[in-house]
């Protein structure tokens, strides 16, 4: 019993130590959120989809570029906000399916997000 209470009053003075408590004497600053971007293809171009934590991410004021990869061609296309969480790439030709890209979008905040991308 003695080991017993030797040992639970030394895990008590380990975990009480001034280590174990928050400083609240500065702040720290937050993790940038996690934004994932999703290509989708439609007829006259593509659209970028930005998520983070599973909810739409604001577009507006955003600035950005489309890579699109067809064989060894690359060809920019500036990406343009559109409604709620979508940028808007239009393109002379319409994509397929499958189609890889590469996306960099500054959001208003100057987060940039940099993405390979595969068409939906």
């Amino acid at each position: 019993m003695k080991k017993f209470m030797l040992t639970l009053a030394t895990l008590l003075l380990v975990s009480g130590g001034p280590g174990a408590w928050a400083h609240t004497d500065h702040d720290h600053d937050e993790a940038p959120a996690q934004i994932k971007l999703e290509l989708k293809v439609g007829k006259t171009g593509a659209t970028v989809y930005a998520k983070s934590a599973g909810k739409n991410y604001a577009t507006a004021g955003a600035t950005g570029v489309l890579a699109i990869m067809t064989g060894n061609t690359k060809t920019d296309v500036a990406l343009q906000p559109g409604a709620d969480n979508t940028m808007i790439a239009k393109t002379a030709v319409p994509l397929a399916a499958g189609t890889r890209a590469q996306a960099s979008i500054t959001f208003a905040n100057k987060n940039t997000v940099k993405a390979e991308l595969v068409a939906k």
